[in-house]
């Protein structure tokens, strides 16, 4: 018996948006041509579409200098929203993005093999009030 519950389809896409999401897994990961990148797993915990899932590629390694710089241009942006300092990234281990949340922008991309996916735009830091009620917010 196959549990198809939690398989996503085409109309599973997360749609563009902004949303606040906990980096949930990464690992460094050997590419076809023998470079190196780090897969991360980003799950949305908010306001909408949580438990949803976006995984995002950084090139750390890679045979064209310019793949190299814009995986690594994008990591750093990354870590920057996850509040990571240039002092600390001198240091920079994978583990440092686990269990870190930051708000993303996503938006759809067309993928020859596997359809249309979410992927992300923008990282930003997360406001540190987005999720703070308020006994005012309460309607009683």
């Amino acid at each position: 018996m196959l549990n198809l519950s939690k398989v996503t389809t085409q109309s599973d896409v997360i749609p563009p948006g902004k949303y606040t999401a906990t980096v949930t897994g990464a690992t460094l990961i050997d590419t076809k041509s023998g470079g190196k990148m780090i897969k991360t797993e980003l799950t949305i915990i908010g306001p909408v579409q949580a438990g949803k899932k976006i995984w995002e590629l950084f090139n750390t390694e890679n045979s064209n200098p310019k793949a190299t710089e814009i995986g690594l241009s994008q990591l750093k942006t990354l870590c920057v929203a996850l509040g990571y300092t240039n002092d600390q990234l001198q240091k920079f281990e994978i583990e440092m993005l686990l269990n870190k949340s930051v708000s993303i922008e996503t938006k759809i991309e067309s993928d020859t093999g596997f359809g249309e996916k979410a992927r992300v735009k923008k990282y930003s830091p997360v406001k540190t009030d987005q999720f703070t009620t308020t006994t005012e917010d309460v309607p009683f």
